[in-house]
This record gives structure tokens, sequence and C-alpha cells, in this order.
């Protein structure tokens, strides 16, 4: 039986193992309660090292000649997965980010100035978490944005806040008709990715973040976003870069 041990815990107890296991997994609860909607789920693989190491597949065991062996890293797959073996692994159905523009909206936009751009962004959020208080989530943006704007490269702008009002994150998608200049920024905007994570989901939020700036730093990425006409579309291209 082989758990999963945080690197916090108390190694005192001399019959836990020492190694760790399944590296890149989160929290069980988290896995198990993302199971049980459906958004997870394992699947098996044989011995293909590139499906392997696709996003939104991790690797958990592999199953040779009926002996079920843990992969405790991915550093060394290829010395562990033979052609023939079977590989379990746990795989998303649809990626995090996905999901949460799902969640969201898409729109294409027209706009001269930060805080007219803000201005859509509450709009927008409106309509989907009409629970949101809009006063505080504009001054969480233009205090975010005030020295550092969070520019990723490509064009792309990634405001990201808390809010105490929402249970899942959601994500709105911002497509500019014309480039944006940020003041003394170099770069000019012409995407906008807005996060809206739950108060307290800071792991679940830095997951998300990593996923955008993933999806982003590849500029035809960023130019398929531009080219999409609807929101099923970007959700739809989404999922398919970061998970197929």
């Amino acid at each position: 039986v082989f758990g999963w041990i945080p690197q916090t815990h108390s190694r005192r107890n001399a019959r836990l193992l020492t190694q760790s296991v399944f590296e890149d997994l989160a929290r069980p609860a988290r896995i198990s309660a993302e199971m049980n909607a459906g958004e997870r789920s394992l699947t098996m693989i044989r011995g293909n090292r590139q499906l392997l190491t696709k996003n939104g597949s991790i690797p958990l065991f592999v199953q040779r000649n009926k002996q079920l062996r843990p992969i405790y890293s991915h550093k060394h797959l290829e010395e562990m997965i033979k052609e023939k073996d079977e590989v379990i692994c746990l795989r998303y159905a649809n990626s995090r980010l996905g999901r949460a523009m799902d969640l969201g909206d898409f729109k294409r936009l027209r706009t001269e100035n930060l805080a007219k751009l803000f201005s859509s962004i509450a709009e927008m959020v409106l309509r989907r978490c009409p629970q949101v208080n809009l006063e505080k989530l504009q001054a969480d943006l233009l205090r975010q944005t005030s020295d550092f704007p969070p520019i990723i490269g490509n064009g792309v702008l990634m405001p990201h806040v808390y809010s105490e009002q929402i249970e899942h994150t959601v994500c709105f998608v911002f497509s500019l008709e014309s480039p944006l200049q940020l003041g003394a920024i170099a770069d000019s905007v012409s995407l906008v990715i807005f996060l809206l994570s739950p108060a307290g989901d800071s792991e679940g939020h830095l997951a998300l973040l990593s996923e955008v700036a993933k999806l982003c730093q590849q500029a035809p990425n960023v130019e398929a976003i531009h080219a999409v006409k609807r929101h099923y579309d970007l959700v739809k291209l989404v999922n398919h870069e970061l998970v197929n």
C-alpha cells in the first residue's frame, strides 16, 4: 500500500517509507473530490512515453509481469517504462483552466485604458457572479496593476484576484480589437486573461496561473485564442492544448 505523505510530515515513525511517492499529486482530498465530480479518471496506457509526459496525465504505476511498481519520480520515466509495460495514469477530463473558462466568458473588446478595461471586467463578472463585491474587485485590480502590471509575454495581461463570495475559480478572457499601451511599460496588451479565485484557495490559484503561463508562452496559442469566435470554441481550444 502506497500513501501520499507531505514533506512536512514527521519522519519519527519508522514504519513510514522515507522515499517520496507520487511527487506531482495534489492533496488526496482534492483529487478524491475531482474524481467524484468526474473531472479526473484513472486510465491505462501501454508503454507510450510520449503520451505519459503530456499535460493532464500523471503516471502512477508501472505494471509488468503482473507486478505493480509505483513511479517515484518522473525524471526517470525512460528507465522505468519499457515498450510492453502498462502504465496506470491519473488524467484530467478537462484542464483546470478549461473548467474555469467554462464558468466564465469570452468577449472581443475595444478599450482605451485600464479603467475602461476593468469596468468591462466588472460588468462581465456581474453577469456570471452577481454576488461578488464589484467595488472591492476593481480596487484590487487597480492595486495589482498600478506598479507592475502582470504582463506574461506575447501581449498577454493576466490580472488575478481573490473573492470571498465564490466557491470555484472563474476565468474571463478578452481579445482586444486594438493593442492597449500601459503607461511606461514597453509591451502592449492585446489579450487579457482574468482569474477570479475563491479566497483561501492559493494552491488552486497558483496551479491556474501556471496553466495560463504555459498556454500563453507559445505565440501560436495566443494567436489561436484571438481567432476564436465563440466561448465554446475557446474552452475546446484550451482543453486541447493543456490535456490532449
